[in-house]
């Protein structure tokens, strides 16, 4: 139990998932127990890790295990859930040091939660505590191991499995709720987005769709943000409502906000770090960071990427690296690059992106690109080229 500043009382639970190798963790507040919750806390934790445990570790939980009967068995639902994403459920004893020590060990995010008691004004904010609090325990050193969790995670991850496809894990979502603050805010993926002052105090549900954040009060769509890695969202309409009472006669109210706005915008300059095409040719993780940072590409290439074992993520790291020295409109390649990679025909990639070339779909390579492509796929290229002057006959 935790106290606002303002004495609002919260009751609140913290989702904890540690990986054994590394001590990596995901932990996610929660205003409740229920199955679905888990089941999104879990998934949200997949998503963090970039892939699927093999086998997760359970407390007898009554969302997991029913222990009603005899003997003990795992709960029908979370049966099929954990057969959807493809690992295996097991039970181990609660606080029992050889099955389930190494999260009992780092549970001490409670006890660092209780300190900022009378600290917080939100629930958002109170999550926001809680994130800065995840990255404390993935950076510090684990006496465990000795090592930082972040740098044993690296090799960790290369043995989880992939996610499933997205309409699986969207069968299992639900409609995020979060209540309005009183600066008309709400909290999503470590950003505040801004809504009609008249929603203050109000829940309202979050849904996401490509990279835009929609909306909703009582399944009415109120507002659509651009997901964005500013923390502070505020639409000018939004702003101006926020800020009335107290530049309330102020000949000077429109330039203020224009002014606060802009210093707003100038927060996401400060912390953005700036990587090159070059810098992408270093190697696979520059590589994604380049194309995670390209506000078109950031959902699906975070999404694709989640799809691809070891073996096809050097393909995609390869084929990219080739294509790259010769592009020279990044923006359409991307928009090329979306519809082009595929999971089954990684290996002739470029063929693909040079086939949207040729037809002037799109237009982003260079002369010496589109040679390049045409002899070391001489073959393919070849008979691309038959096929699209016969249809053009046609």
């Amino acid at each position: 139990m935790l106290t606002s500043r303002s004495g609002e009382t919260f009751v609140v639970n913290i989702f904890h998932l540690v990986l054994k190798f590394s001590r990596f963790s995901y932990i996610e507040l929660t205003l409740s127990k229920e199955q679905p919750i888990v089941f999104r806390c879990l998934i949200n934790a997949f998503k963090f890790y970039g892939g699927v445990p093999k086998r997760i570790l359970f407390d007898n939980m009554s969302t997991v295990i029913d222990t009603n009967v005899k003997p003990k068995r795992v709960n029908h639902k979370m049966v099929q859930f954990a057969k959807d994403m493809n690992f295996r459920v097991e039970s181990c004893k609660t606080r029992h040091a050889y099955t389930k020590g190494t999260n009992e060990a780092r549970n001490k995010v409670m006890d660092w939660l209780r300190s900022y008691s009378g600290e917080f004004d939100s629930i958002e904010e109170l999550q926001k505590i809680v994130d800065k609090l995840n990255v404390k325990m993935n950076t510090n050193i684990c006496q465990g191991t000795g090592m930082s969790p972040c740098l044993l995670f690296i090799k960790e991850k290369e043995y989880l499995t992939p996610l499933p496809d997205r309409t699986v894990l969207d069968g299992y979502l639900s409609p995020h709720k979060v209540k309005v603050s009183s600066q008309q805010l709400v909290y999503f993926n470590g950003a505040q987005y801004s809504v009609d002052r008249k929603y203050i105090d109000e829940y309202v549900s979050i849904e996401t769709f490509d990279d835009m954040l929609q909306i909703y009060y009582k399944g009415k769509m109120i507002q659509v943000h651009t997901i964005s890695r500013n923390p502070i969202n505020y639409t000018k309409k939004h702003y101006e409502q926020s800020i009335s009472k107290q530049l309330a006669g102020n000949k000077d109210f429109s330039k203020v906000v224009a002014n606060n706005l802009s210093i707003m915008d100038k927060l996401l300059d400060a912390r953005e770090i700036v990587l090159t095409r070059n810098d992408a040719l270093k190697s696979y993780d520059h590589m994604i960071a380049y194309l995670v940072s390209q506000e078109s590409l950031s959902s699906w290439i975070k999404r694709f990427i989640q799809t691809l074992n070891k073996e096809e993520r050097k393909i995609f790291y390869t084929e990219v690296s080739k294509i790259l020295p010769y592009i020279t409109d990044e923006e359409q390649f991307f928009a090329a690059l979306k519809k082009s990679a595929n999971k089954k025909e990684l290996k002739i990639l470029r063929v693909n992106l040079w086939g949207f070339d040729i037809m002037d779909i799109y237009n982003f390579l260079s002369q010496e690109g589109y040679d390049s492509i045409y002899q070391e796929f001489e073959k393919e290229t070849t008979n691309y080229l038959r096929t699209y002057r016969m249809e053009m006959e046609d």
